[in-house]
């Protein structure tokens, strides 16, 4: 954070220091996907509701549904924060909820609306449950 005092003289120095600040929040720099993978260890899955984490990424970051109607909020620029004003402008004085968060990684896993836990009976597939089933009468 910077803080100076806001005289004439320091007004330009202030607003070279705020739009520095800028161009890295743009995402003109790697992102942190794209240094993992420099690194040899890319990201397998990359979700994130405020900004992108790659350099490149100017997909949608998540899904917003208010009543009926669901709306993607991206990047404000590739590489960049999140759209705000998107968001703000779709839910107005209304709840929100997110509807979807979007994966940025190749893979594409998306999380979407799961329910609570008690309408999680485990198990979910028939292999486990019939392991459900041995461990429950084993004990």
């Amino acid at each position: 954070m910077v803080v100076a005092a806001c005289t004439m003289d320091s007004v330009v120095p202030m607003a070279a220091v705020l739009l520095a600040s800028m161009t890295v929040a743009a995402g003109l720099e790697d992102g942190p996907c794209d240094i993992y993978s420099k690194g040899g260890t890319p990201c397998v899955a990359a979700h994130s509701l405020t900004r992108a984490l790659y350099a490149t990424y100017d997909g949608p970051l998540y899904a917003l549904q208010k009543g009926g109607d669901v709306q993607d909020i991206g990047v404000v620029t590739a590489g960049g924060i999140a759209d705000a004003a998107a968001h703000n402008a779709f839910c107005g004085a209304e709840t929100c909820v997110v509807h979807r968060i979007y994966d940025q990684s190749p893979m594409q896993n998306h999380l979407g609306i799961e329910h609570g836990a008690s309408n999680l009976a485990p198990p979910r597939n028939a292999q486990v449950s019939q392991w459900y089933m041995w461990l429950k009468l084993a004990s």
